[in-house]
């Protein structure tokens, strides 16, 4: 009877035991496709990783390239600015020497004309019949002449005022308003220069300095910054005294007058000046207004409208 228990046992145990296996090997195959897959997920990630990798290598490859290209346009704006700096100081210096060498053509015009005078013994204006030259106005003129030629502009100014108030039929009446308004034109007065360049026009129209009181009118107004006005003045010069030094003078300012609009309207019409009407065309005569004049050595007056225009203000 024991044996036969004991029988009963052992299948039973080999019974539990097959089935323990049974769900072992059972379950095997279903951990087996869950690690394939995590793998397989896994796998995909890493590639997902690495493709994003790429594409930032690639965005700052791009990134770089376009810093370098920024760096290279910005070294030829800078570069370009430079240029176009240092062009207008070199156009400017240029113009500046131009404008010097014209006057000292003017100059010497004049005073070879001067001295063709003197060597013909024409006098410089007619006298009057019978008129004799008073020496002490001689004597007087001469060293005003003295101070003007030692640059004191301003006693030569008042001096030069002095001398019409005290000899106004002088046959030197001419040259001395001609200095008036010199002295104050390079004391850089322009708008009392302008005034007495216009004095010497209308009451000695006959001096030999008129035309270069006229191209000093129009230099006066274009130093002002009133270059439409200016231009009145060069093309009366060149109009009037076509054959004069004053003429050739004129033309050259005429000519970087236009050159300046073209580049820019705005410089050509002056700093914070309003855009005008075209001007009208110079009258062929002297001007008909009158200057205001003042007792004063050193007044101040307004300036006068160009030829055939309206009054400046």
């Amino acid at each position: 009877m024991k044996n036969h228990g004991l029988n009963k046992s052992l299948v039973a145990g080999g019974l539990a035991l097959s089935s323990l296996l049974g769900l072992g090997f059972a379950a095997r195959p279903a951990q087996a496709a869950t690690l394939a897959e995590l793998n397989q997920k896994v796998d995909s990630l890493v590639a997902t990783n690495q493709k994003n990798y790429q594409d930032v290598a690639r965005a700052m490859n791009a990134l770089t390239e376009v810093q370098q290209e920024f760096r290279l346009i910005k070294g030829q704006l800078d570069s370009s600015q430079y240029i176009m700096k240092e062009s207008d100081r070199v156009y400017q210096d240029l113009d500046q020497r131009v404008s010097a060498l014209e006057d000292k053509i003017g100059q010497l015009h004049n005073l070879l004309k001067d001295i063709n005078v003197k060597l013909s013994g024409a006098p410089e204006a007619p006298k009057a019949p019978g008129a004799a030259v008073n020496p002490a106005e001689l004597q007087e003129f001469q060293s005003l002449l003295n101070v003007a030629n030692a640059r004191d502009y301003r006693n030569a100014a008042s001096g030069f005022m002095g001398f019409l108030r005290k000899y106004p039929k002088s046959e030197y009446a001419g040259g001395a308003q001609y200095w008036v308004a010199e002295s104050f034109y390079s004391l850089g007065d322009y708008a009392k220069a302008i005034s007495e360049f216009q004095a010497l026009s209308e009451k000695y129209p006959q001096h030999p300095r008129v035309k270069e009181g006229v191209y000093k009118q129009g230099m006066s107004f274009m130093k002002l910054n009133k270059n439409a006005e200016a231009k009145l003045f060069f093309q009366k010069v060149i109009a009037t005294y076509p054959n004069s030094a004053e003429a050739f003078q004129a033309k050259g300012r005429l000519t970087r007058l236009e050159e300046l609009e073209h580049k820019s309207p705005a410089l050509a019409l002056g700093a914070g000046s309003e855009p005008k009407a075209p001007p009208r065309p110079p009258s062929t005569g002297e001007p008909v207004y009158k200057p205001i004049m003042k007792p004063n050595p050193m007044p101040r007056a307004p300036l006068p409208p160009p030829p055939g225009g309206q009054p400046t203000t």
